[in-house]
């Protein structure tokens, strides 16, 4: 077991008595497999929102239409799939 920081640090944590330092912050983020996001705002930023994010980010506003349609395509056979 990797051991980030201590029980009793846990222990005070939980209990407002001490905060935890930014970098034990990543590394427990890290362990638990989720995002600071979560642990700061409850909401979750994905991964994989953000990889397709910055591949979208590459591509020409006509190739952006493109993709659109795709996805518009995708979204529709999925919902397709919902109702059978």
């Amino acid at each position: 077991m990797i051991t980030v920081v201590s029980v009793q640090t846990i222990s005070y944590t939980e209990q407002g008595v001490k905060t935890l330092r930014p970098a034990n912050i990543v590394k427990l983020c890290k362990i638990l497999d989720v995002s600071t996001d979560y642990i700061f705002t409850g909401e979750s930023t994905s991964v994989l929102a953000n990889t397709i994010s910055e591949k979208l980010s590459h591509l020409s506003s006509n190739e952006m239409v493109f993709v659109e349609m795709i996805l518009n395509s995708c979204v529709g056979l999925c919902n397709l799939h919902k109702t059978e």
